[in-house]
């Protein structure tokens, strides 16, 4: 009997071969287009990696380390500090006196009980006071009896009271011995520098210039709003004076 035959008679035959038949066929041609398939897979692939210069199996590309700063050779100058020029060393002042730094009006009553209650001379309204003053002189004056410090001359020529002013700024922009504060001073200031005695024709101790031989004070007169007091070391006394008249000046500030 034939293939033909025995197809007929027996159909599982007949499935065996049709399957032999078609299946190789199939896997044949799944085989054909999964091959092609693969192929323009790998095209794309090698695509990117040219593209991208990475693997395409990788699922995040790699970190990429951020490069440190360049070092360079030349190194920050710190730049150089310029000291301070060293000051002449301050004495330590205490005084064992202390006077009025600030203006007022003052009458007769009031001078002469200032004058009573620091033991000032005045040749009229205190013969026997003795006030004691306790001297230095470093260019400038320092009484370290009260912690003042005294412009160790003054001006050279009287002026009227109105006047002080502009010279006390003068003075104050020169920076005299190094400070810029000076001032008038009070009566009760300027008083403390009568001396009960005179030397070398001033009532004033002669570490002073003794050309200044009445000086205002910053003191006006009480009820008498053009009178100004003033001392008068000529005759060693405190005086009042119009504030159009004349007088020197000698500046003060507080010491150390």
């Amino acid at each position: 009997m034939n293939m033909i035959g025995k197809i007929k008679e027996n159909p599982v035959v007949t499935i065996a071969i049709v399957c032999s038949i078609i299946i190789p066929m199939t896997v044949g041609i799944t085989s054909w287009f999964y091959n092609k398939k693969i192929k323009k897979l790998e095209a794309i692939v090698k695509k990117y990696n040219i593209a991208y210069g990475t693997k395409i199996s990788q699922s995040l590309p790699k970190t990429r380390a951020i490069p440190s700063p360049r070092s360079t050779s030349k190194t920050t100058e710190i730049p150089k500090v310029t000291k301070p020029p060293k000051l002449k060393p301050v004495t330590s002042v205490h005084p064992s006196v202390r006077l009025r730094g600030i203006s007022t009006e003052l009458s007769n009553d009031d001078v002469k009980a200032m004058l009573k209650k620091h033991n000032f001379f005045d040749r009229d309204w205190n013969k026997s006071g003795n006030f004691k003053n306790d001297f230095k002189d470093n260019g400038t004056v320092i009484d370290r009896k009260t912690g003042l410090m005294w412009q160790q001359s003054g001006s050279d020529n009287y002026m009227e009271y109105k006047d002080a002013n502009d010279y006390i700024r003068k003075l104050n922009r020169q920076g005299l011995g190094g400070y810029n504060d000076w001032r008038l001073p009070t009566i009760e200031e300027l008083v403390s520098l009568l001396e009960r005695e005179k030397v070398n024709g001033r009532y004033i101790d002669p570490v002073f210039d003794k050309n200044q031989r009445w000086c205002w004070s910053s003191d006006t007169v009480k009820l008498s709003p053009g009178l100004a007091w003033n001392v008068n070391f000529n005759v060693g006394k405190v005086n009042l004076n119009y504030l159009v008249n004349v007088s020197y000046v000698r500046l003060v500030r507080a010491g150390q």
